[in-house]
């Protein structure tokens, strides 16, 4: 289950923990979660929704010291796909795409789905197969205050 972090406006962050050792020294991790199915074909909404969990988790400095983005899914449209719609191309996440911080990602596709999203950190994305049809992404994400 998520968890309330930082208040309504940043949202739920789907996990969170501390670790502490003996020395009372103290770790603490936010995790976003994504698992996208080909069948439920949302691909613009959910590439918009992978960068607004970066952006959730880069604010989550005051409880966390590192974060990480982690995306499953059996759709290659996510990893491999050759071009996406100039509406939608600025939510880039393919194998080997990259994301310059300060550059403002707008949804162009009419509707009211959310405001443009910018980052404050670079980021390399690179996908992994895993052992059947699946392809995972795992991100790691600095938090800041």
């Amino acid at each position: 289950m998520g968890r309330e972090i930082g208040g309504p406006k940043r949202g739920r962050i789907d996990v969170w923990f501390r670790l502490t050792d003996d020395d009372g020294r103290q770790w603490r991790c936010a995790i976003e979660l994504k698992f996208f199915k080909r069948k439920n074909h949302r691909e613009p909404n959910n590439c918009y929704e992978v960068f607004k969990d970066i952006a959730r988790l880069e604010s989550c400095g005051d409880v966390a010291d590192v974060g990480f983005m982690i995306v499953a899914t059996d759709h290659l449209h996510y990893v491999s796909n050759e071009v996406y719609s100039l509406a939608t191309s600025d939510f880039d996440f393919r194998n080997g795409a990259t994301y310059q911080a300060g550059k403002t990602l707008i949804y162009n596709t009419g509707g009211d789905f959310g405001p443009p999203i910018t980052l404050a950190h670079d980021y390399q994305f690179q996908w992994a197969d895993g052992t059947t049809s699946l392809h995972y992404l795992l991100l790691e994400v600095t938090p800041t205050p």
